[in-house]
């Protein structure tokens, strides 16, 4: 099962208003537009197997070269300026923002990898992680590879009826509207 679809503000906006927690809400203005792929990679997913997880057994592995800029030049700016920072934003500026993110947001409680290099150089790990935690009985599993910015590629590996199974989602932000 593949899905492909590109982004934008419009899209965000929808999604935000409709389905998105409330617990995510609060937190929108700090979100780095590098972590919207991701996390809305993973949303579409868990919409089309419409169905609960449970949260306690989701692994969530990150791998790639993009990272959130905007926030991190924020974080900087406002040492430069300031000299200091907001904890909301020093959080959304670290490598780790997408996984941080999606886990706040669907309540997963790992475990988590993030991988900081480029996707192809991180397979080989991936593979085995992978396989490590499917020995132990984690049923549930996100791959997200971002080598770009506004483009996320989103695998759900998940355990049913002792199959394992793969669903595929690629997002991609519209090059037009990039400030969301």
């Amino acid at each position: 099962m593949q899905q492909s679809y590109r982004i934008s503000k419009i899209i965000i906006e929808k999604a935000i208003r409709e389905d998105f927690p409330a617990s995510l809400i609060q937190h929108i203005r700090y979100i780095d537009p590098v972590i919207w792929s991701s996390l809305l990679g993973v949303y579409e997913l868990l919409k089309l197997r419409d169905q609960r997880l449970s949260t306690d057994d989701v692994g969530v592995i990150l791998c790639g070269k993009s990272y959130p800029k905007e926030a991190s030049t924020r974080v900087l700016e406002s040492l430069l300026k300031n000299g200091r920072v907001s904890p909301l934003h020093f959080t959304a500026a670290n490598a780790a923002a997408s996984i941080s993110m999606i886990c706040a947001t669907f309540h997963f409680h790992g475990p988590t990898l993030d991988l900081c290099m480029p996707v192809q150089t991180a397979l080989p790990t991936i593979e085995v992680i992978i396989q490590h935690w499917l020995g132990q009985n984690l049923k549930t599993i996100f791959v997200i590879k971002q080598d770009h910015e506004s483009r996320a590629e989103v695998e759900h590996i998940f355990v049913e009826d002792e199959r394992i199974n793969h669903a595929l989602s690629n997002v991609s932000r519209t090059g037009d509207d990039e400030s969301f």
